[in-house]
């Protein structure tokens, strides 16, 4: 069984750099237009799923849809699911990425506090939840919240990929909520997740192997046919 964990495409609130955790935005044309090729690349390779499962936020469930028609899979069920969504934010829900990263860590971009000074999930999603002592995941999860969220629903999707005996399995989520899964499979990355990337997960009898993260082959592959 191989899962497609897949990032949603470019929304304005990335394109302008701005915390977005649980509020929804829509996807920009770019957005549209490398999910789009992100679907004919896998079309290219005569791949098809079994399942697709996507969070509940907007911008997952228009990249899974956007993916399914170009590989001809309009009539597959997308399965949505909040233990899915990107990590909340809490009171930085729509602050500039930046302002938050001088507020938690007192490092002027938050590019370089991840890329420089290695902050990881860990220390973003324990520094909002400390700073405003979050006492619901509405106001800041912490990483123990988050990781159990989204495990849980990676299990759930296994167990019953694994009982109907699929192959391959879609799933759309977000950059952070698929770094921590990454993450807690042993992974670390020094740079953010692209948009409409693809990291592909192999669960085995002693645990889930990593093949691949952050691809953006299929991408690249699809957009040959764009034009």
């Amino acid at each position: 069984m191989q899962i497609y964990l897949t990032r949603h495409g470019q929304t304005l609130l990335n394109r302008t750099n701005r915390a977005q955790g649980w509020s929804d935005a829509l996807l920009t044309t770019k957005g549209r237009t490398d999910a789009i090729a992100l679907g004919r690349g896998l079309n290219q390779q005569n791949l098809r799923f079994d399942a697709a499962y996507s969070s509940d936020l907007t911008r997952a469930v228009t990249t899974a849809k956007l993916v399914l028609h170009e590989i001809h899979q309009d009539e597959l069920t997308l399965q949505t699911s909040a233990d899915f969504r990107e990590e909340c934010f809490g009171y930085f829900e729509g602050e500039t990425a930046n302002v938050m990263s001088q507020e938690l860590f007192k490092i002027d971009s938050y590019r370089a506090a991840v890329t420089t000074y290695h902050k990881t999930m860990r220390d973003l999603a324990d520094g909002i939840a400390t700073k405003f002592n979050a006492q619901t995941p509405e106001e800041g999860e912490s990483y123990v919240v988050l990781q159990k969220r989204l495990m849980h629903g990676l299990q759930s999707v296994i167990n019953a990929a694994k009982q109907s005996q699929y192959e391959k399995v879609l799933i759309v989520s977000h950059g952070n909520a698929i770094t921590t899964i990454l993450n807690t499979l042993g992974q670390q990355l020094t740079e953010p997740l692209h948009n409409a990337s693809v990291s592909i997960l192999v669960p085995e009898a002693d645990g889930i192997k990593v093949a691949a993260m952050d691809d953006v082959g299929y991408i690249e592959q699809g957009k040959e046919q764009l034009f």
